[in-house]
């Protein structure tokens, strides 16, 4: 008697002969929605995380900056030497005044007046008696802030700002008498 089921080999043939189901190539619209989403989070996560570390940065070299310039006046006061400064488009240097050849040599064997350099993204650009500056490539031969004995200095203005950017640079002035002329600027 033939139930219309038959066992063994003819079973899987008639389990491949179902009609099968086509898979479809591609993605969905939706699912290309969702990864865009997701994207787009993730870039404004990143940006959001560079514009505050930038600030910050910015913020901490003005400051680093501060410093130095003020440990430079009171060790140029307390040595009875002459120290100066050097800017360029990369950082900054401290100087020595070697009397013996009357010349200005570079420190850098110092641990807090040694070379700086200032992150890539960070552009200086300094003022002296409301002339702009321009500086070069790399440390200057000759400083362009001398900071005296006798406590006086040359007074400038240095703006740090972040590249191709908006914001308000920060700025350190001093005066002659090496005063730090400080306005609140926002942050």
């Amino acid at each position: 008697m033939d139930s219309g089921f038959k066992t063994g080999e003819t079973t899987l043939t008639r389990i491949s002969n179902a009609p099968k189901l086509q898979r479809q190539h591609g993605f969905t619209l939706l699912e290309i929605m969702v990864v865009l989403v997701i994207i787009g989070i993730m870039v404004s996560f990143a940006v959001l995380q560079f514009s505050d570390e930038g600030a910050k940065q910015l913020k901490e070299e003005s400051r680093r900056l501060e410093l130095l310039v003020k440990l430079s006046r009171e060790e140029a006061i307390l040595e009875a030497s002459d120290y100066a400064i050097g800017f360029w488009q990369g950082g900054y240097s401290f100087y020595a005044l070697n009397e013996d050849e009357s010349k200005w040599e570079e420190i850098t064997d110092d641990p807090s007046l040694r070379p700086r350099e200032m992150p890539e993204y960070i552009e200086l650009s300094l003022e002296l008696e409301d002339q702009l500056v321009i500086l070069e490539m790399k440390p200057p031969e000759k400083p362009q802030i001398f900071l005296l004995s006798s406590g006086e200095m040359t007074p400038f203005l240095l703006q740090l700002s972040i590249q191709e950017r908006n914001d308000t640079p920060k700025e350190i002035s001093f005066d002659q008498l090496g005063r730090l002329n400080y306005e609140e600027q926002p942050d």
